[in-house]
């Protein structure tokens, strides 16, 4: 007779055929492809905003429903507000996912070393373009090219990031919202340039441990035996 144990093999076999495996984890925007799918933008009031989206998701490391939020500082404001400074761009966000006690942050995006790809750039021309004074930032455009009132959703920003990796010929399935936030952490430990402790500020994790991901992941090539034995 078969074992008793065969029975328990069968059921968790049907289990695994009909719930597969665990999703993959989607693949980081890094640096280089983004330059390459700002610069690959339509020149339109559509491509404007993409551009200036995509570069401040990245530069800010921010999360879908922060880059959603963000308005214009000024009276009434919501709670992630921008603010033009001498030094760029700085983000006002009171309370995000990791900051329960309600602390609120302030996260620094610089003006870009190249012009086209600056995140400050971006957004003034975005700006100015569309004549947003006040409220959401990021708006729907519709066919005729009418702003709407209201900001976009965070499925809007996946599909903006899924349409840039499709202009520059990469899957879009294996991108997501969150490509942006992982693409800078993962950028930055690549280039050597920033520790682990400025990464983890700068993605306002509450734990090392959630960094250090990333950190492997930029590291995988830059750090790696392989190319230390010499082949």
């Amino acid at each position: 007779t078969a074992p008793a144990s065969f029975g328990l093999e069968q059921v968790w076999s049907g289990i695994r055929r009909a719930h597969g495996r665990p999703a993959r984890p989607k693949r980081a925007m890094m640096v280089t492809d983004l330059r390459r799918a700002v610069q690959a933008a339509p020149d339109t009031l559509t491509g404007l905003r993409d551009r200036a989206l995509l570069l401040i998701g990245f530069a800010g490391a921010l999360r879908r429903s922060e880059l959603t939020a963000i308005e214009l500082e000024g009276e009434g404001a919501g709670p992630v507000r921008v603010r033009f400074v001498a030094g760029g761009i700085e983000i006002l966000i009171d309370r995000s996912k990791a900051d329960q006690l309600g602390d609120g942050a302030v996260v620094g995006i610089p003006h870009g070393a190249n012009p086209e790809s600056c995140p400050v750039l971006a957004l003034r021309a975005w700006l100015d373009k569309s004549g947003i004074t006040s409220g959401p930032v990021f708006r729907g455009i519709d066919r005729w090219g009418r702003i709407s009132a209201t900001g976009l959703t965070p499925n809007v920003v996946a599909r903006i990031v899924k349409d840039g990796a499709v202009r520059i010929g990469l899957d879009p399935a294996a991108f997501a919202g969150h490509s942006l936030r992982s693409g800078l952490a993962t950028s930055a430990a690549l280039s050597g340039k920033a520790d682990a402790l400025t990464i983890q500020r700068h993605l306002r994790h509450a734990k090392g441990d959630t960094t250090a991901r990333y950190i492997r992941d930029g590291d995988r090539f830059r750090v790696n035996a392989a190319s230390m034995a010499g082949l």
